[in-house]
């Protein structure tokens, strides 16, 4: 007998496994944790495989999630006779299409182009769907040959009452990478001290301007949080955060260019709105809800049964 998948209705709760393989992902985990959070007071029911003894299994059971060590023969067992097995990373998705026993779909957060050796192009013809989790990353996989129908762009999310917009004595804040020699000149011509930080939770990015200096596309959680946060962003004008912040709205778009930079500084800090309007933006558009919800439509795109070719009469 063949065996079926999915729920019997479009509002039926549905049973899932979550995957969290990477032990060092803190924006990963941390968004796996509240999806599970927010599904389970949907009335959907939920597991978690993380890494043994890692921070996220302490993390999962302190919030009162079923949570258990992660093993490939694991994956095997648990996911027989569930609705669907979520990998949120990358080495998750490896060992799930390896040995789920239900669809699998893959969280996909990196903007790199989709590796074509014969192993990667036989990992990813086996996931059901992809969440990628912006455009950018939506073109790396319809670059890859993976068919639109098979991709689902779901932002992701930040709970805007974690923590209320204050008057941070700190004026900039950067999170330290690759362009960071250009944020230390742009603070320098703005007269302006910068604090870099590693750290991207909330607390930390919260001064009165966050700049967020790369070369490449790169993560919008940081950015997301920043906002969140009632603070005004100055990204550069890359794929990830070029999706997210508003230009002269939120923040500013900028090149990576020192003296352009430095103006945005200023700009910004002469203009407390734009903070309560990267604030309402997050509010509106990128909660932890609105990941939720748009996740579960993702999911039940991808458990629909396939609707009949119509004849041509």
């Amino acid at each position: 007998m063949t065996e079926t998948f999915g729920p019997t209705t479009e509002t039926a709760p549905l049973r899932i496994l979550h995957i969290v393989a990477a032990e060092e992902t803190p924006g990963e985990a941390d968004q796996a944790l509240a999806l599970m959070e927010r599904l389970a007071m949907l009335g959907h029911t939920q597991s978690l495989l993380a890494a043994p003894g890692s921070a996220l299994e302490a993390e999962a059971r302190s919030r009162g999630l079923e949570v258990a060590p992660l093993a490939l023969p694991s994956i095997a067992q648990l996911s027989r006779g569930l609705d669907l097995v979520h990998a949120h990373d990358s080495r998750a998705h490896s060992m799930a299409v390896a040995t789920a026993r239900a669809p699998v779909i893959v969280s996909r957060r990196i903007g790199k182009p989709v590796l074509r050796s014969p192993a990667a192009r036989w990992k990813y013809r086996r996931a059901a769907h992809f969440i990628a989790i912006s455009h950018y990353v939506e073109q790396m996989l319809l670059n890859a040959a993976i068919p639109p129908e098979r991709i689902s762009v779901v932002y992701e999310g930040v709970d805007v009452s974690d923590h209320a917009p204050g008057a941070d004595s700190r004026l900039a804040i950067a999170l330290d990478g690759d362009a960071r020699a250009i944020v230390e000149q742009a603070a320098q011509l703005a007269g302006v001290p910068v604090e870099f930080v590693r750290d991207g939770a909330m607390d930390a990015l919260c001064g009165r301007v966050f700049l967020y200096l790369t070369r490449r596309g790169a993560s919008i959680l940081p950015v997301l949080r920043a906002m969140a946060c009632g603070v005004p962003v100055i990204a550069s004008r890359v794929e990830g955060p070029a999706e997210i912040v508003e230009d002269d709205q939120t923040g500013f778009l900028v090149s990576n260019d020192a003296q352009e930079v430095a103006n945005a500084i200023c700009q910004a800090l002469d203009r407390p709105e734009l903070g309560a309007h990267a604030r309402a933006r997050v509010a509106e558009r990128f909660t932890l809800d609105r990941m939720a919800g748009d996740t579960l439509e993702a999911y039940r795109r991808t458990l629909a049964p396939p609707q009949p070719e119509s004849s041509s009469s």
